[in-house]
């Protein structure tokens, strides 16, 4: 038997699925959307697509790019490199010229085992990276003896320049704040020739795998909404420069933000992974919602048995995550945790009341949560122009969801903060049950 200790190391909030767990639910990604998505990559494969992918922090996009990337029709047709930001540097402190070098040095690190031994011209500029790469780490110790003590010795001549791309220069740009800097200035003031550099090292890897690149960058989304939008708005026409299909992913704060409509001109496609609708935008349960639920009760089916815990106390949990699966999973955990045994009402109220507790909400962000509760449509009065950054805080928390009904947008906040919006705010009838 399960015992609730293995079940509460099994609703893990932060760890996507890959197409092989057990605990995925397909029916919640392999859909009408998972197609017309692949179908989008899969038809441009020859203009070197550049599509964005947008939704809510934990509403499965990660979970969505294993898939993609597992999918036959999309492994038959390209050179796979999937990788994460955070492989990279930390999101919070990420720049554009660290998403472009990543592109060139995972590509090259996707290579198969002995491809120098007959790619000249792609070892030949896949060297000329290394050098200058290599070069810059040189001349910071050379400057600043602490850097070699800090990183335990400096770069070993015996160590082949490619190696040191795979094994040894992403320790560094991750941990070494210099290193990072230094990087990003030498590629910054000559930003024509390093694009040019990893379009020749992107072309000559097509020519030499026979195949179309497209790379999955995930992580993306974990950037905070000024990070993101000094990164895609200030430089997307140069993230949008290599020579291969890239899906990027990215938070819905960014967008929803009013530079989106600029950030996805600089792109080829976008599309948004929408949260789950458990409700209608007055609150109503419909047929449709109905069978979203039903959806999530499997996907929690697989992670919790149900012998720990019944429809309704599971239904309760479901109508709090706002039907973000990400939320979905952190009720349940922290409701077993509490519980040490069968889930009760009593357990997923303390789930909600301690992840509620976790937001660190201020005057401004209750007052506009306040009006998104009263109306669906706030964010498109004239009298919220000038909140877009709190605005965008409250999405990247997430403390506002957004959802869709075809082309509308609609807006509410987290159903977890709804009971504490209803004390701030008192009213005659909840808007919301």
């Amino acid at each position: 038997m399960t015992t609730w200790q293995e079940i509460y190391h099994r609703l893990d909030p932060t760890q996507p699925l890959e197409a092989n767990d057990e605990r995925l639910d397909r029916d919640l990604y392999l859909n009408d959307f998972f197609r017309s998505v692949r179908t989008q990559v899969l038809i441009n494969k020859e203009k070197n697509y550049k599509l964005l992918f947008s939704g809510h922090n934990g509403c499965g996009k990660s979970t969505f790019l294993n898939l993609l990337a597992d999918d036959k029709e999309i492994k038959a047709d390209f050179h796979l490199v999937k990788y994460s930001i955070k492989e990279i540097v930390d999101p919070n402190l990420a720049d554009y010229i660290d998403l472009l070098l990543s592109v060139a040095v995972q590509v090259i690190n996707s290579l198969p085992e002995g491809w120098t031994e007959t790619a000249g011209r792609l070892t030949e500029k896949a060297t000329s990276l290394a050098q200058q790469l290599q070069g810059t780490i040189q001349r910071i110790t050379v400057e600043d003896q602490t850097t070699e003590a800090k990183a335990g010795g400096g770069i070993e001549s015996g160590v082949a320049l490619l190696d040191f791309l795979k094994t040894k220069f992403f320790l560094k740009f991750q941990y070494e704040e210099k290193t990072r800097e230094e990087v990003r200035r030498q590629y910054t003031t000559k930003i024509t020739d390093f694009i040019t550099l990893i379009n020749d090292i992107l072309t000559e890897a097509e020519v030499y795998l026979n195949k179309k690149i497209l790379i999955l960058i995930d992580d993306t989304d974990k950037l905070p909404p000024e990070k993101g939008l000094k990164i895609f708005f200030d430089n997307g026409h140069h993230l949008a420069s290599p020579r291969a299909n890239i899906l990027f992913v990215i938070d819905v704060s960014l967008s929803t933000s009013s530079q989106y409509r600029a950030i996805s001109a600089k792109f080829n496609g976008e599309e948004f992974f929408p949260a789950v609708k458990i409700r209608e935008r007055d609150s109503r349960e419909t047929d449709r919602t109905k069978r979203n639920v039903a959806i999530l009760q499997e996907l929690v089916s697989k992670r919790v048995p149900p012998e720990l815990i019944d429809g309704p106390v599971l239904k309760m949990a479901i109508d709090y995550s706002g039907g973000v699966v990400r939320e979905l999973i952190r009720i349940l955990q922290q409701a077993i945790l509490n519980a040490t045994g069968r889930i009760r009402e009593d357990n997923i109220e303390y789930a909600r009341l301690k992840i509620a507790n976790s937001f660190n909400l201020y005057g401004r962000h209750t007052k506009i949560l306040n009006s998104i509760l009263n109306d669906p449509d706030w964010l498109a009065r004239e009298e919220a122009k000038d909140d877009e950054p709190t605005v965008l805080e409250l999405l990247y928390m997430p403390a506002i969801f957004q959802y869709r009904n075809g082309d509308e947008k609609w807006y509410r906040p987290n159903p977890i903060l709804i009971k504490y919006l209803e004390r701030l705010y008192p009213r005659e009838t909840p808007l919301f049950k």
